[in-house]
């Protein structure tokens, strides 16, 4: 009864966070005349001003705002209206210069395919050989001066957090002396055959989420701006 009552809670908050993105999505975005978005960053800001990007994977339910603040904890267990939720929000490491940096760094909950919030999907990449050439481009808007772009899966590999130096490897501001070496690491790495040239004057973005496998584990699945 316990275990029913349990999963009847997670269903229904599952039920209600999905609505929540949606009805946001609805409410601050439309489709522009060059198929992406344009989005109503002053209406997110006044709601959150924590706001700092959205990220969209056309054709998939991740279509969601992006917020950054000074630790990697707050949005763990955050909606973006500030309700508690255990499926948190999509945020940028507090590391992450969204303008300036070379790399930007996403966190996303994962609560595998049955219920696919957040960043569950990019599961997808792992274990499917095809959804690479299905859903090949994100979408990234940053919310200060209309910029938007898309950006290209080319990696996507399982990280084991016990193995710090792997950690460090990945998870980092990149310096340009190193940006080079730092894109050819993340292509070694992959597991999966993707199409994508690197050039050191692209930005690229890391989506991470957490293993359906393994707590010490995290999907990484890497994007360069095309």
């Amino acid at each position: 009864m316990v275990a029913l009552s349990f999963a009847g809670y997670a269903h229904m908050q599952n039920r209600q966070d999905m609505n929540f993105d949606k009805g946001l999505g609805k409410e601050v975005t439309q489709q522009a005349e060059d198929s992406l978005l344009d989005i109503d960053f002053a209406a997110l800001k006044e709601r959150n001003p924590d706001t700092v990007g959205w990220i969209r994977l056309p054709g998939t339910i991740i279509n969601y705002p992006v917020v950054q603040v000074e630790d990697n904890k707050t949005y763990l267990d955050k909606r973006f209206d500030g309700a508690a939720t255990e499926y948190g929000t999509i945020f940028a490491d507090h590391r992450s210069k969204i303008y300036a940096g070379n790399n930007i760094i996403l966190y996303g909950h994962n609560q595998s395919y049955a219920n696919p919030v957040k960043f569950s999907l990019l599961h997808k990449y792992l274990d499917e050989p095809a959804y690479v050439n299905d859903h090949p481009v994100f979408e990234f808007y940053k919310a200060e001066g209309g910029i938007k772009r898309r950006y290209k899966v080319f990696s996507a590999f399982m990280l084991d957090t016990n193995n710090r130096a792997d950690v460090n490897a990945v998870y980092r501001n990149v310096p340009d002396d190193d940006y080079a070496r730092y894109l050819e690491m993340l292509r070694n790495r992959s597991s999966i055959q993707a199409e994508a040239e690197l050039y050191e004057n692209k930005q690229t973005i890391i989506l991470s989420t957490c293993s359906n496998r393994s707590n010490d584990e995290r999907a990484v699945v890497c994007l360069i701006e095309e």
